[in-house]
Formats: C-alpha cells, sequence, structure tokens
C-alpha cells in the first residue's frame, strides 16, 4: 500500500521508495528513508498531506506520497492472506 492510501492518525513504516535516485535522495534529506515511521496528520483536500517525520510536519504532494511503499504497524504481512480468506468465507455464509 502507498502513503495516500494510509487513513488520518495512523503510523506506518517505509518499505519502499519509488522514486528516481535525485527525489528519492531528496526525500530521505527530509527523513524519509527506508524504515522510517511516518503519521498521517491531514488528508484535507487533495494535495499535500501533513506527515510527521521524526517529530517535524512536512507537507507531501500526492505524488511523492504516491511513491512510497508502507506498511501499517503493528500489522503482520504474514497474516494479510489469512485474514483475506477469512473475509470471503464469512461472506460466502461457509
Amino acid at each position: 500500500m502507498t502513503l495516500t492510501g494510509i487513513n488520518k492518525g495512523t503510523v506506518v513504516r517505509v518499505l519502499q521508495i519509488r522514486h528516481d535516485k535525485e527525489t528519492s535522495q531528496r526525500l530521505a534529506e527530509l527523513g524519509l528513508h527506508l524504515g522510517s515511521l511516518v503519521q498521517v496528520l491531514s488528508r484535507a483536500g487533495q494535495d499535500p498531506l501533513l506527515l510527521d517525520v521524526k517529530g517535524a510536519r512536512l507537507a507531501l504532494s500526492r505524488h511523492l506520497a504516491d511513491g512510497l511503499v508502507v506498511r501499517a504497524l503493528g500489522e503482520d504481512p504474514t497474516t494479510q492472506g489469512k485474514r483475506r480468506r477469512l473475509r470471503r468465507r464469512r461472506a460466502q455464509g461457509a
């Protein structure tokens, strides 16, 4: 999931940066690099997203946020498939 799909108040960890080298370097200078913890503070309107990065507020365009692959903290990637199968079974009435 990319940062643009995260709800307000959620804390995430950056797993991948899908931008060119120059943009990735600039994001790293702002504190957004692999492993960074980020909290979405505001999603008002279309642009930008307001983030908390290491205690600093950062406004990031949706274009840039869409290139950041993240995972919500506390979410175990090994159980995601199990939860999907369980939801499907419940929807089918099994």
